[in-house]
């Protein structure tokens, strides 16, 4: 490693095995050497015995310390209820010859609706989703807990949420918290109407394999509609996939 002399906290030492703090060196010193503005890392990662409902987001700061007041709306918006943080303060020489200051935040959480953690299916969609919510280049709303329950990336959301601001420009009755409360109700038809819209936006060189794609898609989310048991959210997928078919 390029960090020499590294000086964990007494409650860090406590805490983890000198494998982790290995690993956690290596998230920092990758992050004192990045080039964008962002100073902050997130990992996520589960302890042995937890829930399966369990998992905890192991947060990097470099400098400024990241406000709880800032994150936790955050992690709400991804659909995570958090149960405890604990801060852990060090430092460790830098290459350029100058000691670092940091702090590794442990958030211990669990899904908000109680079901199982899939940590493998989630846990880059869930880490590149906290980060571009931090850089700004995602919003933070409800429709976020698709990352989660639907295994949608950051950008397959802004398709959904894209979608649900024109219905609501157009005068949509629903209000954009109920359709969000309705996709994220149904993940399996949100995942469908996502693959709706890329396979729409095929390249035109492939015209006969992308009308196969879309008739087959279009096909699983007639079928998904027959086991949806709300009227409402009926309604409002079928004006989600409307949008998708004009665009």
């Amino acid at each position: 490693l390029k960090a020499r002399e590294p000086r964990f906290s007494p409650g860090y030492r406590g805490t983890f095995a000198a494998s982790e703090a290995v690993r956690d060196l290596a998230m920092l010193e990758e992050l004192a050497g990045a080039t964008d503005h962002l100073h902050v890392r997130a990992r996520a990662w589960r302890k042995d015995g937890d829930a399966t409902s369990a998992l905890h987001l192991k947060v990097y700061v470099l400098g400024e310390l990241l406000p709880l007041s800032s994150s936790l709306p955050v992690f709400e918006n991804l659909g995570l209820k958090v149960i405890a943080e604990d801060s852990y303060p060090m430092s460790f020489d830098h290459e350029g010859g100058w000691r670092q200051e940091a702090m590794i935040l442990d958030f211990a959480m669990e899904r908000a609706d109680g079901l199982a953690v899939h940590l493998d299916d989630i846990r880059t969609p869930l880490e590149d989703a906290f980060h571009a919510v931090l850089r700004g280049d995602a919003e933070s709303d409800a429709f976020n807990r698709l990352v989660i329950g639907a295994g949608l990336n950051w950008r397959d959301v802004a398709i959904l949420r894209a979608c649900g601001k024109f219905l609501r420009q157009a005068a949509f009755t629903f209000s954009l918290a109920y359709m969000q409360q309705a996709l994220v109700r149904n993940p399996d038809v949100a995942n469908l109407l996502v693959a709706l819209f890329y396979a729409r936006n095929e390249p035109v060189g492939a015209v006969r394999e992308r009308d196969t794609n879309i008739t087959a898609i279009e096909r699983q989310i007639e079928a998904a509609l027959r086991d949806v048991p709300s009227l409402d959210d009926d309604r409002i997928i079928r004006r989600f996939k409307n949008v998708i078919d004009a665009v």
